[in-house]
């Protein structure tokens, strides 16, 4: 019978497994030493989650039942919950008093992991479906992702609403937080949205996040809002290191500078900021781009910035002056830059992608590019796939160009003219053997 699902417990020694017989295996780890067959439920299991204490099982099933075990040696049912419709999602509260379940009724209903009676319910703020549930650190909030891409607050101790906002997706399938629950990832179609999850206060962002970074020492982590703000965290940890206010409309970039000393910011108000992270402001204001700046990167040296915005104006510039050092037009949006700073990256939406030696170069809506370098603009060439470039890399010796298809082929470019160096083909194979690279 198939595996439906899986968790955790005893710090990564044992492994508990659900399947759609109904069956629960618990799995010592890394030994695969079978501790005990759980056989309670008439339907599948569809969710399991292990309590942070690690000393309580709860299993969730098609039957419409909740069953909570004990993890001591005997692995004792502790508790039955009879559900009134099937469930979604379960969460477990960090302090192990309450059991989330979210169930295609479109209600939530808080559970005494202890007694397994009901506590109260929480209904549902929207016409959508509930489709995910995220239980908090602080033992209080809860996260609760719709159909529709909403995200709703709770404080399921309470019983009391907290909040409501969109995801920024389309359709929200699932939620999780971050450690610390500074940030909400909610995941649905093809992309992830980031939301701050911080609790109402002054270090909140009030909308939706749209970007962030971290210093190469991993020591700060920045932010970006559609409430036009920034803010800056101390990492690990997420304390709030300061906001960043200036931007009159939404933040969709953020770089920090290699030396730590600054970062830039590009926003819907066509306008770049560089702000002093010891000041706490901005210094600098650039308003050279004629619509919404989309991408922003500091060079490796600290002193050279590269931006574009969604119109496909690129514009190198430094960072001390602003003083423009170049600019030209390239499909976009993603930045990137060798760690010489001899090349300037341009990822664009179509997935192909425009780059070039600190030049001119065109691309078009196809997977083949052109390159113009500055110094040599009639020495242009083209390096293409049979199919769109979906991804790329840059080697950190700054020598080499790494482009990933559709067609299914890797391949490997020199910097310096564009040559082909080599070719890998990814070729699926069957689930046993996994993916065969050949050269």
């Amino acid at each position: 019978m198939s595996v439906c699902c899986v968790a955790s417990g005893r710090g990564g020694s044992l492994a508990a497994s659900g399947g759609e017989d109904g069956r629960i295996i618990l799995t010592q780890i890394p030994s695969g030493m079978v501790e005990a067959r759980l056989d309670h439920h008439r339907g599948g299991i569809l969710h399991l989650e292990i309590d942070p204490q690690n000393d309580i099982l709860v299993a969730g099933s098609a039957d419409q039942t909740l069953s909570i075990w004990s993890l001591d040696t005997s692995f004792h049912l502790l508790n039955d919950v009879s559900l009134n419709a099937e469930l979604v999602s379960l969460a477990v509260s960090p302090d192990s008093i309450f059991l989330l379940a979210a169930c295609s009724d479109d209600v939530i209903y808080v559970v005494s992991l202890a007694t397994g009676t009901f506590v109260r319910t929480l209904h549902k703020i929207t016409t959508s479906h509930i489709t995910g549930i995220y239980a908090a650190e602080d033992s209080k909030r809860a996260a609760i992702c719709y159909q529709n891409g909403l995200v709703g607050i709770f404080d399921y101790v309470s019983g009391k609403e907290v909040e409501i906002s969109s995801s920024g997706v389309p359709t929200a399938s699932s939620v999780c937080g971050t450690a610390g629950d500074k940030f909400l990832f909610i995941a649905g179609g093809n992309g992830v949205s980031i939301l701050s999850f911080v609790p109402p206060g002054e270090t909140a962002h009030s909308q939706e996040v749209t970007c962030i970074d971290m210093t190469s020492d991993g020591s700060l982590l920045v932010s970006g809002s559609k409430d036009g703000q920034l803010k800056v965290w101390r990492w690990p940890g997420g304390d709030h290191h300061s906001t960043l206010v200036g931007h009159g409309k939404a933040v969709n970039c953020v770089s920090f500078a290699p030396n730590a000393l600054f970062l830039v910011s590009g926003s819907l108000d066509h306008s770049i900021r560089v702000w002093s992270l010891t000041l706490g402001l901005h210094v600098r204001v650039m308003k050279a781009h004629e619509n919404s700046v989309e991408a922003v990167k500091v060079f490796p040296d600290s002193r050279r910035v590269v931006s574009a915005d969604n119109s496909g104006t690129v514009i190198i510039w430094r960072s001390d002056t602003l003083t423009q050092l170049a600019s030209f037009r390239a499909l976009h949006l993603q930045l990137g830059v060798t760690k010489d700073a001899r090349y300037v990256v341009c990822s664009s939406l179509d997935s192909s992608i425009p780059w070039r030696a600190i030049g001119v170069a065109e691309s078009t809506v196809s997977p083949s590019l052109q390159v113009c370098p500055l110094l040599n603009p009639e020495k242009s060439y083209r390096v293409s796939h049979k199919d769109a470039i979906l991804c790329w890399a840059l080697s950190p010796d700054c020598l080499r160009l790494i482009t990933g298809s559709a067609d299914t082929s890797l391949k490997v470019w020199n910097l310096d003219g564009g040559k082909l160096e080599q070719i890998a083909t990814m070729q699926m194979k069957d689930s046993t053997r996994g993916v065969e690279e050949s050269a």
